[in-house]
Protein backbone atom coordinates (compact mmCIF):
# COMPACT_ATOMS: atom_id res chain seq x y z
CA UNK A 1 0.00 0.00 0.00
CA UNK A 2 2.62 2.52 0.96
CA UNK A 3 4.52 1.71 -2.66
CA UNK A 4 0.74 2.39 -4.25
CA UNK A 5 0.54 5.70 -2.36
CA UNK A 6 3.93 7.13 -2.88
CA UNK A 7 4.34 6.18 -6.86
CA UNK A 8 2.69 8.07 -9.33
CA UNK A 9 1.49 7.02 -12.27
CA UNK A 10 3.31 7.14 -15.32
CA UNK A 11 0.88 10.24 -16.26
CA UNK A 12 2.37 12.57 -13.79
CA UNK A 13 6.46 12.96 -12.60
CA UNK A 14 7.41 9.96 -10.76
CA UNK A 15 8.87 10.54 -7.70
CA UNK A 16 9.04 9.09 -4.11
CA UNK A 17 8.17 11.78 -1.04
CA UNK A 18 10.93 11.49 1.69
CA UNK A 19 9.29 13.24 4.06
CA UNK A 20 7.28 11.00 5.25
CA UNK A 21 7.13 10.51 9.43
CA UNK A 22 5.01 8.01 9.44
CA UNK A 23 2.33 5.54 7.73
CA UNK A 24 -1.34 4.88 9.39
CA UNK A 25 -3.83 2.15 8.00
CA UNK A 26 -7.14 2.39 9.41
CA UNK A 27 -9.14 -1.21 9.49
CA UNK A 28 -12.44 -1.85 9.75
CA UNK A 29 -14.24 -4.87 9.53
CA UNK A 30 -10.88 -6.60 9.09
CA UNK A 31 -10.13 -4.68 5.88
CA UNK A 32 -8.46 -1.65 5.17
CA UNK A 33 -10.57 1.35 5.18
CA UNK A 34 -8.36 4.48 4.99
CA UNK A 35 -4.49 5.36 4.32
CA UNK A 36 -3.12 8.26 5.79
CA UNK A 37 0.92 9.50 5.14
CA UNK A 38 1.76 11.99 7.73
CA UNK A 39 4.61 14.57 6.27
CA UNK A 40 7.32 16.15 8.21
CA UNK A 41 6.70 19.82 8.46
CA UNK A 42 9.82 21.58 6.70
CA UNK A 43 10.04 24.28 4.69
CA UNK A 44 12.52 22.32 1.59
CA UNK A 45 10.28 19.29 0.12
CA UNK A 46 13.16 16.21 -1.41
CA UNK A 47 12.23 14.69 -4.43
CA UNK A 48 14.13 11.20 -5.17
CA UNK A 49 13.44 10.17 -8.45
CA UNK A 50 12.52 6.35 -8.83
CA UNK A 51 14.36 4.00 -11.09
CA UNK A 52 11.36 2.30 -13.20
CA UNK A 53 7.54 2.17 -13.31
CA UNK A 54 6.32 -0.93 -11.62
CA UNK A 55 4.59 -1.88 -14.62
CA UNK A 56 6.21 -0.86 -18.53
CA UNK A 57 4.02 1.97 -20.23
CA UNK A 58 4.88 0.18 -23.68
CA UNK A 59 5.27 -2.67 -25.67
CA UNK A 60 7.69 -2.65 -28.59
CA UNK A 61 6.99 -5.65 -30.58
CA UNK A 62 8.48 -6.63 -33.56
CA UNK A 63 6.86 -8.43 -35.53
CA UNK A 64 9.53 -9.41 -38.27
CA UNK A 65 12.99 -9.24 -38.30
CA UNK A 66 15.27 -9.73 -41.62
CA UNK A 67 15.04 -13.88 -40.97
CA UNK A 68 12.00 -14.22 -38.86
CA UNK A 69 8.40 -13.55 -37.84
CA UNK A 70 6.22 -13.64 -34.51
CA UNK A 71 4.23 -16.40 -33.98
CA UNK A 72 0.42 -15.26 -33.69
CA UNK A 73 0.16 -17.48 -30.56
CA UNK A 74 3.13 -15.72 -29.20
CA UNK A 75 2.15 -11.75 -30.44
CA UNK A 76 -1.51 -13.28 -28.33
CA UNK A 77 -0.13 -14.43 -25.62
CA UNK A 78 1.59 -10.55 -24.82
CA UNK A 79 -1.26 -8.57 -25.56
CA UNK A 80 -2.89 -10.83 -22.87
CA UNK A 81 0.48 -10.17 -20.31
CA UNK A 82 0.17 -6.56 -21.80
CA UNK A 83 -3.25 -6.40 -20.53
CA UNK A 84 -2.81 -8.10 -17.13
CA UNK A 85 -0.22 -5.93 -16.34
CA UNK A 86 -1.66 -2.60 -17.56
CA UNK A 87 0.25 -1.88 -19.92
CA UNK A 88 -0.91 1.26 -22.16
CA UNK A 89 0.36 0.65 -25.60
CA UNK A 90 2.50 -1.70 -27.97
CA UNK A 91 4.36 -0.31 -30.55
CA UNK A 92 4.61 -2.72 -33.59
CA UNK A 93 7.62 -2.89 -36.04
CA UNK A 94 7.63 -4.68 -38.92
CA UNK A 95 3.79 -5.00 -39.36
CA UNK A 96 4.33 -3.63 -43.27
CA UNK A 97 4.70 -7.91 -44.35
CA UNK A 98 3.18 -9.46 -40.57
CA UNK A 99 0.51 -11.80 -42.36
CA UNK A 100 -1.50 -11.75 -39.53
CA UNK A 101 -1.82 -7.81 -38.59
CA UNK A 102 -5.50 -8.15 -38.49
CA UNK A 103 -5.85 -10.18 -36.04
CA UNK A 104 -3.13 -8.86 -34.09
CA UNK A 105 -4.97 -4.84 -33.99
CA UNK A 106 -7.75 -6.88 -33.26
CA UNK A 107 -6.79 -8.58 -30.42
CA UNK A 108 -5.05 -4.83 -28.97
CA UNK A 109 -8.66 -3.24 -29.51
CA UNK A 110 -10.49 -5.77 -27.70
CA UNK A 111 -7.62 -5.22 -24.55
CA UNK A 112 -8.43 -1.63 -25.01
CA UNK A 113 -4.51 -1.26 -25.84
CA UNK A 114 -3.61 1.29 -28.08
CA UNK A 115 -1.48 0.21 -30.75
CA UNK A 116 1.35 2.65 -32.68
CA UNK A 117 2.97 0.95 -35.95
CA UNK A 118 6.33 2.34 -36.92
CA UNK A 119 6.56 2.31 -40.91
CA UNK A 120 10.19 2.45 -42.05
CA UNK A 121 8.86 1.54 -46.13
CA UNK A 122 6.92 2.00 -49.03
CA UNK A 123 3.04 0.77 -47.71
CA UNK A 124 0.29 0.88 -50.66
CA UNK A 125 -3.32 2.32 -49.76
CA UNK A 126 -4.70 -1.57 -49.10
CA UNK A 127 -1.75 -2.01 -46.08
CA UNK A 128 -2.78 0.79 -44.49
CA UNK A 129 -6.84 0.17 -45.43
CA UNK A 130 -6.09 -2.79 -43.20
CA UNK A 131 -4.04 -1.04 -40.63
CA UNK A 132 -6.47 0.93 -39.71
CA UNK A 133 -9.47 -0.91 -39.56
CA UNK A 134 -9.32 -2.10 -36.04
CA UNK A 135 -9.41 1.30 -34.73
CA UNK A 136 -6.99 2.83 -32.09
CA UNK A 137 -4.01 2.97 -34.03
CA UNK A 138 -2.20 5.57 -34.77
CA UNK A 139 1.10 5.91 -37.17
CA UNK A 140 4.66 6.70 -36.77
CA UNK A 141 6.99 7.15 -39.22
CA UNK A 142 10.44 6.65 -39.56
CA UNK A 143 11.97 9.27 -42.01
CA UNK A 144 15.46 8.68 -43.29
CA UNK A 145 15.73 11.21 -46.22
CA UNK A 146 14.30 14.75 -47.43
CA UNK A 147 14.23 14.04 -50.95
CA UNK A 148 11.00 13.91 -52.04
CA UNK A 149 11.48 10.71 -53.60
CA UNK A 150 11.90 8.79 -50.42
CA UNK A 151 9.06 6.06 -49.97
CA UNK A 152 8.48 7.17 -46.60
CA UNK A 153 7.52 10.59 -47.75
CA UNK A 154 5.52 9.39 -50.06
CA UNK A 155 3.93 7.27 -47.18
CA UNK A 156 2.91 10.37 -45.80
CA UNK A 157 1.53 11.71 -48.51
CA UNK A 158 -0.88 8.70 -48.48
CA UNK A 159 -1.92 8.86 -44.93
CA UNK A 160 -2.70 12.93 -45.72
CA UNK A 161 -4.48 11.78 -49.07
CA UNK A 162 -6.51 9.14 -46.77
CA UNK A 163 -7.17 11.55 -44.12
CA UNK A 164 -5.59 9.62 -41.47
CA UNK A 165 -4.54 11.22 -38.06
CA UNK A 166 -2.55 11.35 -35.81
CA UNK A 167 0.85 10.62 -37.47
CA UNK A 168 3.78 11.36 -35.99
CA UNK A 169 7.08 11.34 -37.81
CA UNK A 170 10.16 10.20 -36.35
CA UNK A 171 13.59 11.84 -37.57
CA UNK A 172 17.06 10.21 -36.51
CA UNK A 173 19.93 13.03 -36.99
CA UNK A 174 23.29 12.70 -37.54
CA UNK A 175 26.23 14.48 -38.50
CA UNK A 176 25.52 14.53 -42.02
CA UNK A 177 21.82 15.48 -41.91
CA UNK A 178 21.70 17.83 -39.18
CA UNK A 179 21.76 20.98 -41.27
CA UNK A 180 18.23 19.32 -43.02
CA UNK A 181 15.90 19.95 -39.88
CA UNK A 182 14.33 22.87 -40.95
CA UNK A 183 13.49 22.04 -44.50
CA UNK A 184 12.15 18.66 -43.22
CA UNK A 185 9.61 20.50 -40.90
CA UNK A 186 8.24 22.53 -43.40
CA UNK A 187 7.87 19.80 -45.75
CA UNK A 188 6.24 17.14 -43.40
CA UNK A 189 4.23 20.23 -42.29
CA UNK A 190 2.38 20.92 -45.16
CA UNK A 191 1.71 16.90 -45.26
CA UNK A 192 -0.55 16.72 -41.84
CA UNK A 193 1.96 15.41 -39.52
CA UNK A 194 0.94 16.39 -36.08
CA UNK A 195 4.79 15.71 -34.40
CA UNK A 196 8.00 15.75 -35.57
CA UNK A 197 10.07 13.45 -33.21
CA UNK A 198 13.96 14.11 -32.86
CA UNK A 199 15.94 11.47 -32.08
CA UNK A 200 19.64 10.06 -32.37
CA UNK A 201 21.23 7.77 -34.89
CA UNK A 202 19.96 4.85 -36.13
CA UNK A 203 21.39 2.19 -34.46
CA UNK A 204 21.24 -0.51 -37.61
CA UNK A 205 23.27 1.78 -39.72
CA UNK A 206 26.54 2.60 -36.88
CA UNK A 207 28.40 4.52 -39.90
CA UNK A 208 26.61 7.49 -39.55
CA UNK A 209 28.68 9.91 -37.14
CA UNK A 210 27.39 12.15 -34.40
CA UNK A 211 25.82 15.32 -34.48
CA UNK A 212 28.51 17.81 -32.51
CA UNK A 213 28.09 20.16 -30.60
CA UNK A 214 27.15 22.76 -33.50
CA UNK A 215 24.58 20.57 -34.61
CA UNK A 216 22.77 20.32 -31.35
CA UNK A 217 23.51 24.30 -30.83
CA UNK A 218 21.26 25.11 -34.14
CA UNK A 219 19.04 21.91 -33.57
CA UNK A 220 17.83 23.32 -30.44
CA UNK A 221 17.76 26.68 -31.40
CA UNK A 222 15.22 26.11 -34.66
CA UNK A 223 12.80 24.04 -32.05
CA UNK A 224 12.98 26.62 -29.55
CA UNK A 225 11.88 29.43 -32.41
CA UNK A 226 9.50 26.87 -34.31
CA UNK A 227 7.98 26.64 -30.40
CA UNK A 228 7.92 30.30 -29.81
CA UNK A 229 6.09 30.84 -33.88
CA UNK A 230 3.44 28.04 -32.62
CA UNK A 231 2.26 29.87 -29.87
CA UNK A 232 2.38 33.58 -31.18
CA UNK A 233 -0.32 31.43 -33.97
CA UNK A 234 -2.01 29.60 -31.33
CA UNK A 235 -2.52 33.15 -29.06
CA UNK A 236 -3.13 35.02 -32.48
CA UNK A 237 -6.13 32.62 -33.41
CA UNK A 238 -8.05 33.33 -29.74
CA UNK A 239 -11.12 31.44 -29.00
CA UNK A 240 -11.87 31.25 -33.70
CA UNK A 241 -13.51 27.88 -34.18
CA UNK A 242 -12.56 25.39 -37.22
CA UNK A 243 -8.90 23.12 -37.40
CA UNK A 244 -5.75 24.51 -35.76
CA UNK A 245 -3.33 25.87 -37.90
CA UNK A 246 -1.36 26.96 -35.84
CA UNK A 247 1.11 24.12 -37.15
CA UNK A 248 2.77 20.67 -35.60
CA UNK A 249 4.83 20.36 -32.32
CA UNK A 250 8.39 19.44 -32.04
CA UNK A 251 9.63 16.86 -29.53
CA UNK A 252 12.99 15.19 -28.64
CA UNK A 253 13.11 11.85 -27.78
CA UNK A 254 14.05 10.81 -24.52
CA UNK A 255 16.25 8.59 -26.60
CA UNK A 256 18.41 11.90 -27.44
CA UNK A 257 19.05 12.65 -24.14
CA UNK A 258 22.18 15.25 -24.65
CA UNK A 259 19.58 17.26 -26.99
CA UNK A 260 16.96 17.42 -24.88
CA UNK A 261 19.37 18.50 -21.69
CA UNK A 262 20.86 20.92 -23.50
CA UNK A 263 17.26 22.28 -24.33
CA UNK A 264 17.06 22.20 -20.38
CA UNK A 265 19.80 25.09 -19.91
CA UNK A 266 23.39 24.89 -18.63
CA UNK A 267 21.83 25.52 -14.57
CA UNK A 268 20.86 21.75 -13.29
CA UNK A 269 18.33 22.99 -11.06
CA UNK A 270 16.24 24.69 -13.63
CA UNK A 271 17.00 21.66 -16.00
CA UNK A 272 14.12 19.86 -16.48
CA UNK A 273 15.37 17.15 -18.39
CA UNK A 274 14.83 14.81 -14.63
CA UNK A 275 13.94 11.50 -13.96
CA UNK A 276 12.85 8.60 -16.10
CA UNK A 277 12.12 10.57 -18.97
CA UNK A 278 15.92 12.42 -18.70
CA UNK A 279 17.14 10.13 -21.26
CA UNK A 280 17.47 6.22 -22.23
CA UNK A 281 13.87 4.39 -20.87
CA UNK A 282 15.17 1.49 -21.89
CA UNK A 283 13.80 -0.61 -18.96
CA UNK A 284 12.43 2.08 -17.13
CA UNK A 285 9.51 2.91 -18.91
CA UNK A 286 9.37 0.32 -21.64
CA UNK A 287 11.00 -3.24 -22.97
CA UNK A 288 10.90 -5.14 -25.86
CA UNK A 289 9.49 -8.27 -27.40
CA UNK A 290 11.75 -9.55 -30.83
CA UNK A 291 10.67 -11.45 -33.29
CA UNK A 292 12.68 -14.90 -32.13
CA UNK A 293 9.89 -14.51 -29.46
CA UNK A 294 12.19 -13.00 -26.58
CA UNK A 295 12.25 -10.04 -24.39
CA UNK A 296 14.92 -7.21 -24.60
CA UNK A 297 14.79 -3.54 -22.98
CA UNK A 298 15.09 -2.16 -25.83
CA UNK A 299 14.90 -3.56 -30.09
CA UNK A 300 18.15 -1.79 -30.65
CA UNK A 301 20.11 -3.41 -27.47
CA UNK A 302 22.26 -5.99 -28.63
CA UNK A 303 21.73 -7.87 -25.70
CA UNK A 304 20.65 -11.80 -24.51
CA UNK A 305 17.58 -12.80 -25.31
CA UNK A 306 15.54 -13.68 -22.43
CA UNK A 307 12.25 -15.74 -22.47
CA UNK A 308 9.99 -15.53 -19.40
CA UNK A 309 6.86 -13.72 -18.44
CA UNK A 310 6.05 -10.05 -19.30
CA UNK A 311 6.17 -9.53 -15.07
CA UNK A 312 9.03 -11.38 -14.59
CA UNK A 313 11.63 -10.07 -17.25
CA UNK A 314 10.43 -6.51 -15.87
CA UNK A 315 11.00 -7.16 -12.13
CA UNK A 316 13.69 -9.82 -12.32
CA UNK A 317 15.82 -9.33 -15.25
CA UNK A 318 19.82 -8.58 -14.35
CA UNK A 319 20.03 -6.92 -17.91
CA UNK A 320 16.86 -4.66 -16.39
CA UNK A 321 18.52 -4.14 -13.33
CA UNK A 322 21.99 -2.88 -14.59
CA UNK A 323 19.91 -0.06 -17.07
CA UNK A 324 18.33 1.14 -13.66
CA UNK A 325 21.55 1.41 -12.25
CA UNK A 326 22.60 4.72 -11.47
CA UNK A 327 26.10 3.46 -11.71
CA UNK A 328 26.62 3.83 -14.87
CA UNK A 329 30.38 4.25 -16.67
CA UNK A 330 30.57 8.48 -16.59
CA UNK A 331 31.00 10.42 -19.58
CA UNK A 332 33.92 12.70 -20.46
CA UNK A 333 32.16 15.56 -17.78
CA UNK A 334 29.79 18.57 -18.66
CA UNK A 335 27.43 20.58 -17.12
CA UNK A 336 24.70 18.49 -18.05
CA UNK A 337 25.70 15.07 -16.84
CA UNK A 338 23.48 15.05 -13.81
CA UNK A 339 20.44 15.55 -16.25
CA UNK A 340 21.67 13.37 -19.19
CA UNK A 341 21.30 9.90 -19.59
CA UNK A 342 22.89 9.15 -23.16
CA UNK A 343 21.51 6.09 -25.22
CA UNK A 344 23.83 2.60 -24.02
CA UNK A 345 24.15 2.05 -28.05
CA UNK A 346 26.08 4.93 -28.01
CA UNK A 347 28.52 4.02 -25.50
CA UNK A 348 28.83 0.32 -27.05
CA UNK A 349 29.85 1.05 -30.26
CA UNK A 350 32.31 3.84 -29.15
CA UNK A 351 30.23 7.35 -29.88
CA UNK A 352 31.18 10.09 -27.68
CA UNK A 353 28.36 12.24 -26.31
CA UNK A 354 28.75 15.28 -28.14
CA UNK A 355 28.28 17.43 -25.28
CA UNK A 356 31.69 16.40 -23.48
CA UNK A 357 33.62 16.44 -26.47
Amino acid sequence: ALRRWIRIPPDGDPFIQTLISYFKLNYRDGKISEVKAYLEQSPYIHHHYFDSYEHPVRLDMELTDKERALSIDDALTQIKECSENRVRQVRLYGSEKYEHLDRLLTALKDSDISAEIVLKTDVDKGQLSQMIGAGKTTFLVDIGSVSSEAAELKTLSLLQEMKITPVRVRWHMNAENAGDIKALTEHIETLGVTELVVTGMCADRPEQAVPGIEDIKQAADFINEHESESEGESEGEGESEGEDESGMVITVDSCFSPLRAYLGGEDPKQNANRGIARGCEAGRSFMALRADGKYSPCLNLETPGETSSLEMYWDQSDVIGSLRSEKRPSCNGCTYERRCLPCPVMREQGMLCPLSV
